[in-house]
């Protein structure tokens, strides 16, 4: 008995018949003649026709979701057969050849499924013809023969020296998973980074193509990627004091802990002495000591460790200007050693001057919330690391899928220097010159008629995936070919069929060369298969568990396809019409109730998405893009899903046209690379010194997110954000430094900007004063508690006479009022700690008259340090009084219910925002509203270029875009006219929420653009046709192309997706036997 009742659900016909096969078993009986090979062809077939649609730059994709939810979105043949190819013995096979081919050669993977289904699509034909297997596979074998033979001949030798021939090769390895421009972009990355790392080998020019690292951050747009000379490590700097950069680094890389280190065993140090305690703190204060001079004395001034890093070595570190790094992953140490040409040390004492590495800089950077540390300009130049940018994780690993693969493509013409042309022009000529050639008699001529007919069935597959006529382009390029055309191909830009050569579309010829033995082997072993035989009996159980085409639930008919395509569509649609009612200044809000009760009263596009709790695997893609925009740019979610809602929906009518979705991807390419354009001649320089005109844009971006207060909101972050902004560099600014703080009571207008740092703790003792003048401020980062330090340590203080036990306590009480003593002597009046104060201490504090607030977040000791230049000091030895922050006046204050303490400062080098409002809904959606306030008035004092809102910027793209499609024809041209369309999109719901009548207000915006004089007018928040610009109605520039970018790349994964496939959840080896 061989593998029955296997449950696989399709609606395609042809797919159920190879299932049927499944369900009723393998027959070994050897009456019905191959029939093995026919069952094994048609299951081959089935993963075919699931997989061809992805073929080619035009080819869609696959949404693959596991049993955890999480989706994939890819046209990578090998991860699309890896995730979803099944089990059967016969895709095993295949899957194998594809695995070899991605690791070694990154691409091919796909041709080498599509063309062994199609060598055993014809075996299964020779053979019903009484062609006997062995016949044809040694027609095959000499059909492949002579293929070789010919692609020796047409290819091309190239000097690898030649850069864009390179760019070349990469962007056909990268063609279809991103638009032209970003194609472009990686390819030039994927070149700049292979260039940098190859080396001389004999006569060839070879590289390692694992030197070259991948890094991925959300965030910003494919076009944002970058490629970085050296290692990103993904750590921030170990302490606030550390500087943010260094240039000409000395690095030491350690593999040990910058502490005292911990024994293997839990012991405790006994102490019998009240001495004995103060020796054993002071020793250990010494040692940590020794560890920061032993580096500084090697002009150490960056250090990354494997392990932790002491609290009192970090302050030391930053203390003397050295940048350090702490719990960084092994792998990560290694690289970083190798690239700086360092050596690993595993302890501090051992550390050499020639064990340390160097680098042109080290630097932190922030993306979005994130900082990392990145080391450049490496001593090895072999170190690089390209740094991939997207708007969602689908987006980013597609890209670095796309990358890797360019990278050992590129590996293979370095190993061999010689190209194809591609766009089926190979494979054409291959068949042309098979056909004719007489090779033997009789059935191997049938047999190379049928290598033939499976080469040429890729060229037909881009004309199909092209939304082509596959016969007439099958036709016109089998004649261009008999006339001696060799490098005549399918040009997937417009269609047509001519020479690809001067256009540049290359593959390797090593890359070509395996692809075509890998599936000639793949087919072939599987013909040589005349049965397949169980090693044992299953139990009924494991039989109804086999499943060997897991998960394909349904393969879909290259009509059908469109079905999913429009699914997608529908399902973006439900959730653009949701949102729209927020948007704009007169948008309304939503009241968000979550499943225990709670509320949440937003107009915020990120929030109200993720907080629906979508399940479609299509919509968390929008999910993914709204919480990277809010998190980068702060604004723009509601515009970004409202167009790319109705991008799709315009996409929609055409595919119910049967236009082909590449076509309309085409289309919606060219349209967004013209809005781009257009955006830059659009954009209106500020003055970034302008407060006036910041306000402005303030007042756009607060919109009708606030009930009230609307004019105070946008005159506080203003005045923020100029004082962080004060300095020329404006290329780090850190809105982290402007403290957002809400307290219920009053109203939103009763809110305020606050020149210092209001702390949301109490003073540690009423006794102490509750108003301190001309305060000196001990920024501590230590802790105030004796009681702590000897229990961090495991000291056990053993009392062996009741006599000893008043001399102990003494010894305590000495060590708390030294510790105050320390803060005296130093001049300070008021104490911020990040840690906590034991009794005693607190009351020495308390006798002393100094206010102190404990346990505090570090960022607000490091917001008042820089805004004063205080020190925070991690070892009480090193307070001295020129490390005081200094402010006019710290005071208690009650305000609602709380009571917290507000250190007035001189300047607005920092500043809180004190929200008031009358419930803590108001307060939150306040809050959120001015951190993306203030993240969008970053923007422009950093670009200084704006453009105008109200939808008049939308409009008059539109009208370009109409323009611009008359250069076009069929269609093309109605893709590009929609795409316009869609744009109408923003100005038709801002009439629409102001209460108009949307139709006719887009009619008299059209009619008002048609003059140049009009193209800034649009809808201001009083509902009225003006021009926006004169009304001050302005918004950033970046923002504006990142919506229009982020639209593009999310409306072109939805339109690629032809098929969503839920992974089965996978079965255990324990549930296996729980269910015996």
């Amino acid at each position: 008995m061989i593998y029955r009742n296997l449950k696989i659900v399709s609606k395609n016909a042809a797919f159920q018949k190879g299932l049927k096969m499944l369900e009723e078993g393998f027959s070994s009986d050897f009456s019905e003649k191959w029939s093995t090979l026919r069952e094994n062809a048609s299951i081959v077939r089935t993963i075919e026709d699931f997989i061809k649609s992805s073929f080619g730059p035009t080819g869609l994709s696959k949404l693959i979701v596991n049993e955890k939810g999480e989706a994939t979105v890819t046209r990578d043949g090998f991860t699309i057969l890896e995730r979803v190819g099944g089990s059967h013995p016969a895709v095993k096979i295949l899957k194998d050849a594809v695995k070899t081919q991605d690791l070694e050669f990154g691409d091919g993977t796909k041709t080498i499924a599509i063309l062994a289904s199609e060598l055993l699509g014809g075996a299964e034909k020779l053979v019903n013809m009484g062609v006997h297997p062995t016949t044809i596979i040694r027609g095959y074998s000499l059909a492949l023969t002579e293929t070789l033979k010919i692609l020796e001949e047409i290819a091309i030798p190239i000097n690898t020296a030649e850069k864009e021939i390179l760019k070349k090769v990469a962007i056909n390895s990268i063609a279809g998973k991103f638009t032209h421009e970003e194609c472009e972009h990686l390819s030039g990355i994927v070149v700049d980074a292979v260039s940098q790392i190859t080396r001389k080998t004999g006569e060839k020019t070879v590289f390692d193509a694992k030197k070259i690292a991948v890094e991925k951050k959300l965030g910003g747009v494919v076009t944002d990627s970058e490629l970085v000379r050296g290692i990103i490590v993904n750590k921030e700097v170990a302490h606030r004091g550390m500087p943010r950069k260094v240039e000409n680094a000395k690095i030491a890389v350690l593999s040990c802990p910058l502490e005292i280190e911990k024994t293997e065993f839990d012991t405790k140090i006994i102490v019998k002495k009240p001495d004995q305690i103060r020796d054993f703190l002071q020793e250990e204060e010494t040692i940590l000591r020794q560890m920061v001079n032993k580096l500084t004395q090697l002009g150490v001034n960056v250090v990354f460790s494997e392990k932790g890093i002491d609290d009192m070595v970090q302050y030391h570190l930053a203390s003397v200007g050295i940048l350090a790094a702490e719990w960084v992953e092994k792998t990560r140490i290694q690289k970083i050693a190798s690239a700086a040409g360092a050596q690993v040390v595993a302890d501090i004492n051992d550390l050499l001057s020639e064990d340390l590495g160097t680098a042109g800089v080290v630097r932190e950077r922030e993306f979005g919330e994130e900082r990392t540390i990145i080391v450049e300009n490496c001593k090895n130049p072999l170190a690089i690391t390209v740094l991939l940018r997207g708007a969602t994780q689908n987006i980013l690993d597609e890209a670095e899928r796309a990358v890797r693969d360019a990278i050992l493509v590129l590996k293979e013409v370095f190993e061999n220097p010689a190209i194809l042309v591609g766009g089926g022009a190979v494979e054409a000529e291959i068949s042309k010159r098979i056909r004719n050639k007489v090779c033997g008699k009789g059935k191997e001529q049938l047999v190379f008629a049928a290598f033939a007919e499976a080469l040429e069935a890729l060229p037909a597959l881009l004309a199909r995936n092209l939304g082509l006529d596959v016969l007439a382009n099958t036709a016109e390029l089998r004649i261009k070919h008999d006339c001696g055309e060799i490098y005549a191909g399918i040009d997937v830009f417009d269609g047509k069929t001519k020479n690809l050569k001067p256009l540049g579309v290359y593959e390797p010829l090593s890359v070509k060369t395996q692809a075509l033995k890998s599936a000639y082997e793949a087919a072939t072993t599987i013909i040589r298969i005349d049965d397949i035989i169980a090693a044992e009996k299953l139990t009924e159980k494991e039989t109804e568990g086999l499943d060997y085409l897991r998960p394909l639930k349904e393969v879909k008919t290259h009509e059908k396809a469109f079905e999913t395509i429009l699914n997608n569509i529908s399902t973006f649609t439900i959730i653009a019409n949701a949102v729209k009612p927020c948007f704009g200044p007169k948008g309304k809000n939503k009241l968000l109730i979550d499943n225990i009760g709670s509320l949440k009263y937003t107009s915020h596009g990120a929030t109200i998405l993720a907080f629906m709790y979508l399940q479609h695997p299509a919509a968390k893609m929008l999910v993914d893009l709204t919480e990277a925009q809010s998190k980068n740019l702060g604004d723009g979610t509601k515009a970004s899903v409202i167009l790319a809602g109705e991008v799709l929906k315009n996409a929609e009518d055409l595919l119910n046209q049967k236009v082909h979705p590449m076509v309309v991807i085409n289309g919606y390419r060219r349209a967004t690379q013209k809005v781009l354009e257009l955006l830059n001649h659009m954009a209106l320089p500020v003055d970034s010194e302008d407060q006036e005109t910041l306000k402005k844009i303030a007042l756009t971006t607060i919109g009708g997110r606030l009930p009230e207060g609307r004019e105070l909101f946008a005159e506080m972050a203003v005045k923020a954000i100029k004082n962080l902004t004060a300095k020329k560099d404006t290329s780090d600014v850190d809105i982290r430094k402007i403290k957002i703080l809400g307290e219920k009571g009053r109203s939103l207008n009763e809110s305020e900007l606050f020149s210092g740092v209001i702390l949301e703790r109490e003073v540690v003792n009423p006794k102490m004063p509750k108003r301190v003048e001309q305060a000196k401020i001990a920024l501590l980062d230590c802790w105030l508690r004796v009681s702590q330090q000897i229990f961090r340590r495991k000291l056990e203080v053993r009392i062996e006479d009741t006599k000893n036990y008043d001399i102990h306590l003494d010894a305590l009480n000495k060590l708390a009022e030294e510790t105050v003593e320390k803060i005296k002597s130093a001049g300070a009046n008021v104490v911020l700690c990040t840690k906590v104060v034991d009794e005693v201490t607190e009351h020495f504090l308390t006798k002393s008259g100094i206010l102190t607030v404990t346990q505090l977040p570090s960022m607000d000791l490091k917001i008042i340090s820089e805004a004063t230049d205080g020190k925070i000091v991690t070892d009480l030895n090193d307070l001295k009084e020129e490390n005081l922050a200094n402010a006019e006046l710290v005071e208690k204050k009650k305000i609602g219910e709380k009571k917290k303490v507000f250190i007035h400062l001189p300047s607005l080098k920092c500043a809180t925002i004190l929200i008031r409002g009358t419930t803590q809904e108001i307060i939150s959606e306040a809050e959120g509203m001015l951190l993306s306030l203030l993240k969008t008035l970053k923007t422009v004092t950093e670009e200084s270029k704006v453009v105008a809102g109200g939808g008049a910027t939308e409009m008059e793209l539109a009208r370009e875009i109409k323009e611009y499609a008359k250069n076009f024809s069929g269609k093309e041209q109605l893709a590009i006219e929609r795409y316009a369309k869609a744009l109408e999109a923003i100005p038709k719901t801002l009439a629409e929420n102001a209460g108009l009548n949307p139709i006719d207000s887009l009619a008299q915006l059209r009619a008002l653009h048609q003059d140049p004089k009009n193209m800034w007018m649009g809808i201001t928040p009083q509902g009225k046709l003006e021009d926006t610009k004169d009304m001050g109605i302005l918004e950033p520039l970046s923002l504006k192309k990142q919506i229009i970018k982020s639209t593009n790349e999310i409306a072109e994964t939805i339109l690629r997706i032809d098929e969503i496939i839920v992974e089965k959840e996978k079965t255990t080896n324990k549930q296996k036997t729980k269910e015996k």
